[in-house]
Parts: structure tokens; C-alpha cells; sequence
């Protein structure tokens, strides 16, 4: 156990909250409220500063970081933000909110995650404790809630050059569970000016991995930092085959770092593209899933250009075969229950009149 009175509440400023945000002005004025009170409960408005990176916005972002920079320093504490002028990818918007503070801890959240009501003042007592270079927290989300975490207790480890904590941060990459010190920010960031890393949708674990094997310091905590809103699954725009990508990034940080061994052991299976996005396209039909604009938009893409690229043996596969009807027939029942429903509302309508 850590003792109570290991925070130090040093003057100058230790961490700094970066949220990377785009389009959730309401959802980011929320989060915003909710941090500036956990600050002002925990007495940390000297130590700890806010900065949003906001990935061009086309709503009213940048109307509710005007007015909370105002509330935020009636109250003393620091609100930074930039906007990019236009969407320049969640990776590019994860690294700009790590190399634009001047703190010397960057804890990464999203903005669509409540908090946990004692993560501020865990976070800075770890920091003062083992003054660490990465802590990884719980996060309370399926599979891995409170009743079944993925970290079961406390875990420090000071070796450099090992392998400590990537089976963690690789099996569950919750955004909000990463605080990474900004030890050497031209050494931390050298790995994500690599294309598989660019875009991959997992910058902060590329930043995490390097961080963890240059300089030790890893920290593993059995603490929840939070819990996704129940309906975040509203606004996912990542398909389900995103870990593709981040077994490419995971595979060549390995690579860099001198141990593409590494790879077997920590990267995820691979996952069909067109069967996948057969299954959450038959789901969003069925009813049985919630599925953005943006989201649908990408996964009918992407079977679009499985289907051109791989005519052949798409088409010779029984299992792709069965999948696209599911998906016929569930569009079909969706279709036609929409021009039922809405000849009923439209015969509703005239007979009112």
C-alpha cells in the first residue's frame, strides 16, 4: 500500500490531461466539467493543466473551449487547446497531445469516458511514489470490468529493454488507461514517423511499447482510471478489423526495437475484413447492433474493395457465400419494415387532416 501522505503537491506543473477530440462538443463539454471538478476536489489546480487537441471540429467545439477556458481560469487552472485545420486522423491528434505539453506526465483520456472519482489523486500518488515512466490502469469495460480485471495487483518493474507490460497495453488499448512521462519526447516519438504506425488507430500503445522498452519505469496498476458512457458504441468509427493494423504497427515497434519474436507473443489473430464487416452489417440490419454513419460508411468500403480485389476466391468461400445473404435478407426485412411503418405514418397523417 501506498502511504496517504506520499503526494508531495509539488508547485510546479506535473500532469497534464490531453484529450484528443473531434466533432463531441457536447460529449467534450461534459468531460471537461467533470475534470475540472476532480481537480478542484483533489486541491491540484497548481499541479495538474488541461490541453485538447481538436482534430479540426466542424461543430461547436471550439465554442465550448472558449467558454470552459474562461471557467477554468476563474477557478486557477490551466486550459490549453489547438485545432487543426482540418481531420488529420486520430494518431495525428494522440501525438499532439503528447508533444505539446511541457508537464512532465501526459495521462491520455478520451473524451467520451467518465472518470473514476479517485484516478487524479491515485495518478499523482503513484507519480510521487515510484516516480514512474508509464502507468497502465484498469479500465472498467467488458471483459475486463471490476469483477474480472485484467490487472489483479500493483506491479513495478525498473528493467529497460524488456518486454514487461506489453501483453497488457496490447490486449486491451483503452486510451484512458495510459500515463506516460515525457521523458524524451525525440526518442518516444521516433517510432511514429513509420507508415504502419501512422495510422494505425493505436498511437498511444506505439508510444507506450517505446517508452516501456527504452526506459523502464513501468508501473501496472490494479486502480480503474474509468468507464466508457453506455453508448459509446453510438460513435465507434473503427471497424472491427482494426487490429490488423495494430498487429502491422506491433509488429514492426518489434522489429525496431531488435525482437520480432515479440510479434508471436503479443500481437492479436488476425480478422477476416469481408466476413467481418458482413457480420456487422447483418447485425446494424437486424437490429441487434448500433452503428454510426461513419462507421457503416467505412465497413461497406472495405467489403466493397475485398469484393473487387478478391472476386475469385471470395466467391468459391461458403462461409463469405452464407454471410452475404444474411446481410440480403436482414436488409431486406429492414427495408421493407421502414416503407411499412412509414405508410402507416404517412396514412395516419392524411386521415388527421
Amino acid at each position: 500500500m501506498i502511504p496517504e501522505n506520499a503526494i508531495k503537491n509539488p508547485s510546479v506543473a506535473l500532469l497534464s490531461i490531453s484529450i484528443p477530440t473531434y466533432n463531441r462538443a457536447a460529449r467534450l463539454q461534459r468531460s471537461l466539467i467533470e475534470i475540472q471538478q476532480l481537480i478542484i476536489k483533489e486541491g491540484f489546480e497548481n499541479i495538474v493543466s488541461v490541453f485538447v487537441s481538436d482534430n479540426g471540429s466542424t461543430d461547436e467545439t471550439l465554442k465550448v473551449l472558449k467558454r470552459e477556458k474562461i471557467n477554468f481560469h476563474r477557478n486557477n487552472i490551466v486550459l490549453k487547446y489547438e485545432s487543426n485545420y482540418n481531420n488529420m486522423g486520430f494518431d495525428y491528434n494522440v501525438r499532439q497531445c503528447f508533444i505539446a505539453g511541457n508537464e512532465k506526465y501526459c495521462w491520455f483520456v478520451s473524451d467520451d469516458d467518465n472518470l473514476d472519482g479517485d484516478i487524479l489523486k491515485n495518478i499523482i500518488k503513484y507519480i510521487d511514489y515510484y516516480n514512474p515512466n508509464l502507468i497502465f490502469f484498469n479500465f472498467n469495460q467488458t471483459p475486463y470490468g471490476k469483477d474480472t480485471p485484467l490487472i489483479l495487483q500493483d506491479q513495478y518493474s525498473n528493467v529497460r529493454g524488456s518486454d514487461f507490460g506489453f501483453s497488457q497495453f496490447i490486449k486491451f488499448p483503452k486510451l484512458t488507461s495510459l500515463v506516460i512521462k515525457r521523458k524524451n519526447i525525440k526518442v518516444q516519438t521516433k517510432i511514429l514517423n513509420y507508415e504502419e504506425v501512422k495510422s494505425c488507430a493505436f498511437t498511444h500503445i506505439a508510444l507506450a511499447l517505446q517508452t516501456a522498452f527504452d526506459f523502464g519505469g513501468v508501473l501496472l496498476s490494479k486502480e480503474f482510471s474509468g468507464t466508457p458512457d453506455r453508448n459509446y458504441r453510438d460513435h465507434i468509427d473503427f471497424p472491427p478489423y482494426v487490429g490488423n493494423k495494430a498487429n502491422k504497427m506491433i509488429a514492426t515497434v518489434f522489429e525496431k526495437m531488435g525482437h520480432p519474436e515479440w510479434t508471436q507473443l503479443h500481437a492479436g489473430e488476425h480478422v477476416d475484413v469481408a466476413i467481418s464487416s458482413l457480420e456487422w452489417l447483418t447485425d446494424y440490419y437486424k437490429g441487434r447492433a448500433v452503428v454510426s454513419d461513419e462507421l457503416r460508411a467505412i465497413l461497406k468500403n472495405d467489403l466493397k474493395n475485398e469484393i473487387v480485389n478478391k472476386k475469385l476466391t471470395l466467391i468459391f468461400r461458403p462461409k463469405f457465400v452464407r454471410r452475404c445473404i444474411y446481410l440480403l435478407n436482414a436488409y431486406m426485412i429492414n427495408y421493407l419494415s421502414f416503407k411499412f411503418l412509414n405508410k402507416l405514418k404517412i396514412k395516419k397523417l392524411t386521415s388527421w387532416n
